[in-house]
C-alpha cells in the first residue's frame, strides 16, 4: 500500500523534515549509487517515444515535489532530464502491466526500481515525526 501523501503538504516542518532526511549518509549514498538506473531508464523511456516533454514537471510526493531538497540526488532529477523515483516506478509498473515495456527495460530492471523507491518511501515515512505528519489527519490512530 502507498501512503497518502497530500499536496500541498499540510505542514509547514514537512519539507524540512524530508529535506534532512534526505541528506543523511545512508540516504544519499544509496541515491548516488542508484541515480545511473533511473538515468538509463527514463533515456529509454523517452527514446521509445513512451514520455512526453511534460513527464519530468509533475511531483508524485514525498521526497519528490522540490519542496525538499537532497543534495544531488533525485530532486535534481527534473534538471537532469531524469524521472523522479516514484514516477518512474509507477510508469514503469503500468507499462509491464499492459505488456508495453520498451524491450530495453527488463524484469530485473523493474525490480530494482520498485524495490529501491519502497526503500525511500520506507525511509522517508519510517521517521516517526514525518510519518505522523504526513498521515495525522488521515487517521485516528
Amino acid at each position: 500500500k502507498m501512503i497518502p501523501d497530500p499536496q500541498p503538504r499540510r505542514y509547514a516542518g514537512q519539507a524540512n523534515r524530508e529535506n534532512y532526511l534526505m541528506n543523511g549518509q545512508a540516504f544519499l549514498t544509496k541515491e548516488a549509487e542508484m541515480a545511473p538506473l533511473a538515468v538509463r531508464l527514463t533515456d529509454a523511456l523517452f527514446a521509445a517515444g513512451v514520455l512526453g516533454e511534460a513527464a519530468l514537471q509533475l511531483s508524485f510526493g514525498v521526497g519528490e515535489d522540490g519542496a525538499a531538497k537532497a543534495s544531488g540526488t533525485a530532486n535534481d532529477n527534473e534538471k537532469q532530464g531524469v524521472l523522479p523515483w516514484n514516477q518512474l516506478a509507477e510508469i514503469l509498473v503500468c507499462l509491464e502491466k499492459r505488456d508495453r515495456l520498451p524491450s530495453e527495460i527488463t524484469q530485473q530492471d523493474l525490480k530494482e526500481v520498485t524495490e529501491h523507491n519502497a526503500w525511500r518511501w520506507f525511509a522517508l515515512l519510517s521517521d516517526e515525526r514525518l510519518g505522523t505528519m504526513v498521515i495525522k489527519s488521515l487517521a485516528k490512530k
